[in-house]
């Protein structure tokens, strides 16, 4: 009677899913997949148009650089089927078992393999199945299919590059060369310039002490007054031009780190499916800029039209795959929020007090009222975003397609200049029409293979990270002028050493509040954390923390003993110890090993967590590549930099990066856990702009610097010639390698059914893929979980678990209408 009852209220709370269940049947009525005519037409559910922009993608992939991914980054989440099948483990297990959590641990950490059968686990076959279901496998985890058996590196001796690059991929390993890179190009800089600097240094203060300012009690320093006025003219000429020798070695350096990125990529060939230059053989084109009111026919048809009209009606396509970009985020958030408050009312049922009662029936009217969400999501007609993708059926014609249309950076440009011009009253009307015009422009980009897109990461919005940049720029610009300004005028009122602790403490406060900014608006992927580190270095902080203390220096009065240099070497000591912490020290490492400590004491704190969380905590955490890397580059940025007014930064960060690349190697092997970073896209992209960014800087430091007006000109001139080569060369470069690829296109045979148009098999789309994340997702363990729970006899308990019992059937009802 009881279990009628329940089934009877059970179809009642399915009806928000059923209202999303109809409304994208209604929406796929017409859809159909031919052989004969090659067309297989589907929609999207989710918010991933993100991924598909061209210019984000080197991004994204960097952010996330991880294969696969689930939702926090780790590889554990694959399909659940498979693994309640083969190895009986249960993600949703309650209460969850230790023992598991620390084999994982051990499968996901860095270490040698001793024997897993990993390779065996991606290929099973039947008698490797019954193996694994009668628990045999003692080396491998349930969870992940990984080798537990790992022997650990010994993270002194062991080269990175050696042991990372064939598994895990480059990017990891680039970061530690680039240490070495940087330490001797300031070994050199330093033996160029540097002793000899010291050299007159110690002999002007030996013959003029009372001149001479002892740094740290024993780092002898001179002002640049003095040394003008007591070195000889010979000494003085051969100091000027080691001074020129350094500026055009940390010029030329940087200018090398780039090439070696190039070097590196060709002998390691890692133009892979998951690299963004990998283009040539794409076939799906990402579509922006279609009326938002259109339906999908219309809007195939709208694109068609389009087409026609700039070729005059001689263009024809054959579609092999049309995808429509609804925004699904909301619907993510809600599910997400609901299986937490699960997870917080199944321990209670165990449980039958009163007090657990109340417990229970405030967990209900917050389940009732996301349930109200979704039905009220699910009435209000998913948006569409106004993008798609479209697969032809061969790469010509999709790159046809793509020229017809502007590209988005011209695009965006214009509609950057007819802004401005807009404002004008006489060009008012004509930037108004062009406006209108380019609004009803199609743009289209390179899409990646939807095999390749991490469909995982739903409700991620794109918008907050835009609105957080233009922040981020705009506080940047502020903070740049109010400091120059201040410093500019007060210089000559106030003493060096107040100047000094004021741009410090504004340093302080700008770093701070930009951080708790992007915690507070990151998105929702594991890379978001990446992109913000991103958005908020680069020629911004060049600009705050390299050439402030250069104004300081360039407009303080003069400087007999050393009073500014000393206070400069400060400055640049402060903002190096602040990498330097960031780069060595993180709270992600203390607390996994505390809660592991509070976990060994207290077994009784795992019934807390269901297996799946379990493995999240025990998890090490991973090793963040971009923080560290990004870190390296600005230390390197202020000790050369500074190297022209303060000769001692060199050997501070000299010894900065000896002891960053040492720990930073114990934390790999030792405290961190590293995933597939398989490929340089992101980093290439921050070095290029990185690069332009501090050659910039370097030519305005070395012009405002104590030379003769011969050496100015010379630098510039050399400054001239460096950077419009390196940029002919880069240009060249990008040419010849699309080119290689294109000839590499033409010259492999056509893949079956392609001179048919059938190239995009079912298997392959979108859609289909799309289809089958939804249908693997975590859902479908919760839904039997549930139904294992309502065995309890309390019928105040069940009436609370029956909110729960619909919320796997979303997913694979909506899969189901994807897949056809």
């Amino acid at each position: 009677m009881d279990n009628k009852k329940i089934q009877q209220e059970n179809n009642v709370n399915c009806t928000s899913e059923n209202t999303l269940s109809s409304l994208v049947n209604d929406q796929m009525k017409d859809k159909k997949f031919s052989n004969e005519d090659s067309l297989f037409k589907a929609e999207q559910s989710s918010d991933i148009n993100v991924y598909q922009d061209k210019s984000l993608r080197e991004d994204i992939i960097l952010e996330s650089s991880i294969t696969p991914s689930s939702k926090n980054g780790s590889k554990y989440n694959k399909n659940p089927r498979k693994q309640k099948e083969y190895t009986g483990y249960n993600p949703y297990q309650w209460p969850a078992s230790i023992e598991i959590a620390k084999t994982h641990e051990l499968a996901t950490s860095l270490g040698q393999d001793q024997g897993g059968l990993s390779s065996q686990y991606k290929n099973q076959d039947e008698s490797f199945k019954q193996s694994s279901q009668e628990g045999s496998i003692l080396n491998q985890c349930p969870c992940c299919g990984e080798s537990s058996n790992k022997k650990p590196y010994n993270w002194i001796k062991t080269d990175v590059t050696k042991s990372l690059s064939e598994k895990y991929g480059t990017a990891v390993p680039l970061l530690f060369e680039l240490i070495k890179y940087y330490g001797l190009s300031i070994l050199l800089i330093f033996c160029i310039n540097g002793i000899y600097s010291i050299y007159v240094y110690k002999t002007l203060c030996d013959e003029h002490p009372n001149q001479c300012y002892k740094m740290l009690g024993f780092l002898p320093i001179l002002g640049d007054d003095t040394i003008n006025k007591y070195l000889s003219e010979g000494q003085l000429m051969v100091y000027r031009w080691l001074n020129f020798a350094s500026y055009v070695m940390i010029l030329v350096s940087q200018i090398l780190v780039d090439l070696f990125c190039d070097v590196r990529e060709k002998k390691l060939e890692q133009f892979t499916s998951v690299n963004v230059l990998k283009t040539a053989k794409a076939r799906t084109l990402y579509i922006t800029g279609i009326p938002k009111y259109k339906t999908e026919e219309q809007a195939m048809d709208f694109i068609v039209q389009k087409a026609l009209e700039l070729t005059k009606g001689e263009f024809r396509v054959e579609i092999v795959d049309f995808f429509f970009v609804r925004d699904y985020s909301k619907f993510h958030e809600l599910f997400q929020k609901r299986t937490q408050l699960y997870f917080q009312t199944k321990p209670l049922l165990e449980l039958s007090d009163q007090k657990t009662v109340i417990k229970v029936e405030k967990l209900k009217s917050q389940t009732q009222k996301i349930n109200q969400q979704l039905h009220e999501v699910s009435n209000g007609h998913l948006a569409f975003k106004g993008k798609a993708f479209i697969t032809l059926s061969t790469h010509a014609q999709a790159r046809q397609l793509k020229n017809l249309f502007p590209k988005t950076i011209w695009r965006k440009g214009y509609t950057v200049f007819l802004s401005l011009i807009k404002k004008i009253s006489c060009f008012q009307d004509f930037a108004t029409r062009r406006q209108n015009q380019i609004e009803k422009m199609l743009m289209m980009q390179w899409a990646p293979e939807a095999k390749e897109i991490n469909w995982e990461n739903l409700g991620i919005k794109h918008s907050d990270k835009m609105q957080l940049l233009t922040l981020t720029f705009i506080l940047s610009i502020i903070a740049a002028i109010f400091c120059g300004v201040s410093l500019t005028f007060l210089s000559k009122a106030i003493p060096g050493f107040y100047i000094l602790i004021f741009n410090i403490t504004i340093m302080i406060f700008y770093s701070v509040f930009l951080e708790y900014l992007s915690e507070k608006k990151k998105g929702k992927t594991k890379g978001s954390k990446a992109y913000f580190l991103l958005s908020k270095q680069g020629f911004f902080i060049l600009i705050y923390f390299v050439l402030l203390p250069v104004l300081y220096y360039a407009f303080a009065d003069s400087d007999s003993t050393g009073l500014r240099t000393y206070s400069l070497f400060i400055f640049f000591l402060v903002n190096s110890g602040f990498q330097f912490l960031g780069i060595v020290i993180n709270g992600k490492s203390r607390a996994h090993i505390s809660f592991k400590k509070k976990i060994n004491k207290n077994p009784q704190l795992a019934n807390k967590f269901c297996q799946k969380e379990l493995n999240e905590k025990m998890q090490k955490p991973e090793f963040e590549l971009e923080q560290r890397m990004i870190g390296v580059m600005q230390l390197w940025t202020y000790s050369t930099i500074h190297a022209f007014l303060c000769t001692y930064t060199l050997l501070i960060s000299l010894v900065f990066l000896i002891i960053i690349y040492y720990s930073c190697k114990y934390m790999l092997f030792n405290q961190y856990s590293i995933y597939n970073y398989k490929t340089l896209s992101l980093q290439r992209k921050f070095l290029s702009t990185y690069s332009v960014c501090f050659q910039f800087a370097v030519l305005f430091i070395f012009q405002i610097a104590n030379h003769t007006d011969l050496q100015r000109i010379l630098g510039g001139s050399f400054f001239a010639i460096i950077y419009i080569g390196y940029l002919v060369y880069s240009h060249k470069r990008q040419a010849k390698l699309k080119d290689q690829r294109i000839q590499q296109l033409l010259k492999e045979p056509l893949l079956e059914n392609e001179s048919k148009g059938q190239y995009i098999q079912p298997h392959d789309s979108y859609s289909v893929l799309f289809g089958k994340f939804l249908q693997n997702y975590e859902q479908p363990y919760l839904e039997e979980e549930i139904q294992n729970t309502l065995e309890i006899s309390n019928p105040f308990y069940q009436d609370v678990l029956k909110s729960f019992i619909s919320q796997g059937n979303f997913f694979k009802r909506a899969s189901s209408n994807f897949q056809g």
